[in-house]
């Protein structure tokens, strides 16, 4: 198993204009990508963006799909060409894009609901971004994923490691994809993404390959407490 530490659930949201503020983290599904930038309130924001960790947040407020473009010369001039337009899924506040395809220039984007409310700590969320079909078995969970799809469950153990194995079908034929051991850190939560096996040198390709970024849900500001004018008061922030 490739192992990177420091996407996913693919919700049925409905699409519907952006509201309100919403908090962004890239993966790009391989490679690397610091080319593409994308407009909010009117300034050019650029993404730097890789396969090996989440980015940093950027903030998205547009009231329309979030426009990712790219900026090239021709002849003499600076012109914007659109690598993806992504429709904002309703009510998401925190979110993770993975950006997958790019080689023709156009990426396709897949919304991943990064809310502690639904990825809280002590999950492990995996996501499948192959061609395969993949069933684990983490001590007692035991569960398949298919292509396109995602499945969460808690943290099996209270141990600080989970050994996780994992096995797909290919021509009739079971071919095991990981049988490592998995540290269980408490407060974390765990992302595992599966894509189709890239070459390696050196090495036979994996049929799939799984990635696995560790990271603390994302904190909520306090709410305000009424004072005693009828007004409010903003809540201390956390430490």
């Amino acid at each position: 198993m490739k192992t990177l530490h420091p996407i996913l659930l693919i919700a049925s949201f409905g699409l519907a204009t952006c509201a309100s503020a919403v908090e962004i983290r890239f993966l790009v599904g391989e490679g690397s990508e610091d080319a593409l930038k994308f407009v909010d309130n009117g300034k050019t924001v650029s993404i730097r963006a890789d396969e090996n960790d989440l980015s940093g947040t950027y903030v998205f407020t547009g009231a329309g799909p979030l426009v990712l473009f790219k900026e090239v010369v021709r002849d003499g001039k600076t012109r914007r060409e659109t690598a993806a337009s992504l429709a904002v899924p309703a009510g998401l506040k925190n979110a993770i894009i993975i950006l997958t395809g790019g080689k023709s220039g156009a990426y396709a984007g897949t919304w991943v609901d990064d809310s502690s409310e639904s990825r809280q700590a002590g999950t492990v969320r995996t996501v499948n971004l192959s061609r395969h079909t993949v069933t684990f078995n983490m001590e007692t969970s035991v569960f398949t994923v298919a292509p396109g799809e995602n499945h969460q469950v808690a943290f099996p153990s209270q141990s600080d490691h989970v050994v996780l194995r994992a096995k797909t079908q290919v021509n009739g034929r079971t071919e095991i994809i990981a049988g490592n051991p998995v540290p269980m850190r408490p407060g974390l939560r765990l992302l595992l993404i599966l894509r189709d096996g890239l070459p390696s040198p050196g090495r036979k390709t994996n049929i799939v390959d799984i990635l696995s970024f560790y990271d603390q849900p994302p904190v909520r500001p306090s709410p305000a407490a009424p004072d005693a004018s009828g007004g409010t008061v903003a809540s201390p922030s956390s430490i």
